[in-house]
């Protein structure tokens, strides 16, 4: 994803705080505005990738900083309002839309960055599948709650609303999980909180992620989906967690199926 950073609802004084409180900064720059900085966010990089990143641009003047966006910010809620999506990389191909009235078979760079002085192949397809089957959209403190209920509709053919759902966390599986996956809850601090209190830290975080891996489990007749929390860990930083919910809908509720 890529483009201008732009937060016209935000004074530029709050964007500059938010911007240079989170810089790993290379080079110099002057802020004047938060439109002069042109943003290219990459996902899915492992720690080799990125150093190899860094390495690369870290003797560009035009390099000013980069940001880990592993985990939710404010900054990270601005870019999420701003980017757009670009292309997909795999392997040497890099893929990415074209119009929606032009060949497939054209396979044009219509972004007209120059990947193949790199050595990549450039694929495209057809933006509006692009846009529907191969774009994402990035994490935000603030998800729309419509944004998690059409997700949920993908499994399931009744609109609900997840944030309206109450969740149901059975006593046996608390305690199963803390016997398995003790190390994680110790760490968290979790390990002496009582169901309702771990149900209220997984509800309001809810409102702040995405569904992932939903799938409908025609063995048991319920959909299943995947929310990725970050919590905060009793020695500093930050721990992923992944949530696995079900949604039952005889009893209209949610239902914990494991955390790790």
């Amino acid at each position: 994803m890529v483009g201008d950073i732009i937060a016209d609802s935000l004074d530029q004084d709050t964007i500059r705080y938010l911007l240079f409180i989170n810089l790993e900064k290379y080079h110099e720059t002057i802020y004047r505005h938060s439109t002069q900085y042109f943003v290219v966010y990459i996902n899915s990089l492992t720690k080799n990738q990125i150093n190899k990143i860094l390495n690369t641009l870290a003797n560009e003047d035009y390099f000013i900083s980069y940001v880990d966006m592993t985990f939710g910010s404010f900054l990270k809620t601005i870019l999420a309002n701003c980017l757009v999506p670009h292309a997909i990389k795999y392997k040497n191909i890099i893929l990415q839309p074209h119009e929606t009235d032009r060949h497939d078979d054209d396979n044009i760079n219509i972004l007209s960055y120059p990947y193949e002085d790199s050595g990549f192949i450039i694929r495209s397809i057809n933006g509006d599948y692009f846009s529907l089957l191969l774009s994402y959209k990035i994490e935000s403190l603030y998800t729309d709650d419509e944004d998690l209920s059409f997700s949920l509709n993908a499994i399931y053919p009744s609109y609900q609303s997840v944030l309206a759902l109450p969740l149901f966390i059975p006593e046996t599986k608390w305690k199963y999980l803390k016997t398995e996956k003790g190390n994680i809850f110790e760490s968290l601090g979790l390990v002496d909180y009582t169901t309702d209190e771990l149900r209220q830290v997984i509800v309001n975080r809810i409102s702040q992620g995405y569904l992932y891996n939903l799938e409908y489990l025609e063995e048991y007749n319920v959909p299943k989906f995947n929310v990725s929390l970050g919590l905060n860990m009793l020695s500093g930083g930050i721990r992923r967690v992944i949530v696995s919910l079900k949604y039952l809908n005889e009893s209209n509720h949610l239902q914990l199926i494991t955390m790790y």
